[in-house]
């Protein structure tokens, strides 16, 4: 069941199987405020609220910085958004390493998929520093990098969420400074990337990876890509979270695509 959320901007998306949905406006919030550091636990304001009844939380990553919400200077189609500075390494991530309330699912999850609004600073990204976008459980550095377009692969996006892999998939177009809709697809033998409505990549070589506990990011990370080298920032902003428990069908990805589209004005 989902809560908390006004049909202003055409509609809602798929319920079913939605295990978190980050949206904006971010009730409580005002124009410029940064978000709780993760070290302050659940009770620390302001946070980046799920709104389904799961109810996560998303916390500021990093000590000394933070992400800032934006609701005048900058938005997509009025909407506010999350900013993010690369230069300053700031992330967001899920709010506990316990398993609770959103890892226990993920754990168990044999596929998946997520989509995300935001815009770039540049595209493409001024340095490697600043194209990274996500993290879903990062188990190797090496292999769990996502770079937002790429500079490793000629400016492709290396996309890896919810997989073994670092897929190899696209120099994207249109341009990412401008705002978009994303979505990753995961399942066995099965993985698809989708840009504004467009399938972008696809392949049946893929091995399912879900969150595993233990990991420093067991649920996952908004705004930088892995860890030690590959610890790439993202430079932009975010203005929505869509994760699924299931590998979309044609019907839901049209659904939630057309909803997307509509909101945002993409």
């Amino acid at each position: 069941m989902i809560i908390g959320y006004s049909r202003v901007f055409g509609g809602t998306p798929p319920q079913t199987g939605l295990l978190n949905w980050y949206k904006t406006p971010i009730v409580g919030l005002v124009d410029n405020d940064t978000f709780a550091p993760r070290s302050g636990g659940a009770g620390g304001t302001p946070t980046w609220p799920d709104q389904t009844t799961n109810a996560e939380k998303l916390f500021d990553l990093e000590s000394g910085t933070s992400p800032k919400y934006r609701t005048t200077s900058v938005t997509i189609n009025g909407l506010p958004v999350v900013d993010f500075d690369a230069a300053a390494t700031q992330a967001l991530s899920s709010q506990t390493h316990s398993g609770a309330p959103v890892g226990g699912p993920y754990y168990n999850l044999t596929e998946a998929s997520i989509y995300i609004v935001g815009r770039l600073d540049n595209d493409v990204p001024a340095a490697q520093a600043k194209a990274g976008l996500w993290a879903l459980n990062p188990l190797d550095p090496g292999n769990f990098l996502v770079e937002f377009p790429g500079i490793l692969a000629a400016n492709q996006i290396l996309e890896s969420a919810f997989s073994t892999t670092r897929h190899t998939t696209v120099d994207p177009t249109p341009s990412l400074a401008s705002p978009f809709y994303y979505g990753v697809l995961s399942k066995a033998n099965s993985y698809k990337t989708r840009l504004n409505g467009t399938e972008i990549f696809s392949t049946g070589t893929n091995t399912f990876q879900p969150p595993v506990s233990g990991n420093f990011s067991e649920s996952y990370r908004f705004g930088q890509s892995a860890d030690g080298t590959f610890a790439f920032y993202y430079d932009g902003v975010i203005a929505e979270i869509l994760i699924y428990d299931h590998f979309l069908t044609a019907g839901e990805i049209t659904d939630l695509e057309t909803y997307l589209a509509n909101r945002f004005a993409i």
